[in-house]
């Protein structure tokens, strides 16, 4: 039986890919299995979790909607979640105003 050897650099081939290949490929070794223990019980804890309230429901259809298009998020859309997620949002962001 022939036997071929292939070094293949990781890095490099992480590298030349576009971030929508990168998603694809860990889809993939999602789907087949390749994901530590640990990992896929947190991710099954989180998974399994139920929104409760009305404005847990709502956040939960919010997440799923970024979540499904993530692959078309680019790095401003990041920045914009990452100011809504910071403790102090309002003093970042000139254009929320909440009326106290």
């Amino acid at each position: 039986m022939a036997r071929i050897d292939v070094e293949i650099d990781v890095d490099d081939m992480l590298w030349d890919m576009d971030r929508h290949e990168k998603q694809e490929m860990a889809d993939k070794l999602y789907e087949q299995g390749y994901v530590p223990a640990d990992l896929q019980d947190e991710l099954d804890d989180v998974v399994d979790r139920q929104p409760s309230g009305y404005n847990e429901m709502e956040l939960h259809q919010l997440l799923n909607k970024v979540w499904d298009n993530r692959m078309f998020l680019n790095s401003n859309d990041l920045e914009v979640l990452n100011i809504y997620l910071k403790k102090d949002y309002i003093r970042q962001d000139p254009f929320i105003t909440f009326i106290k």
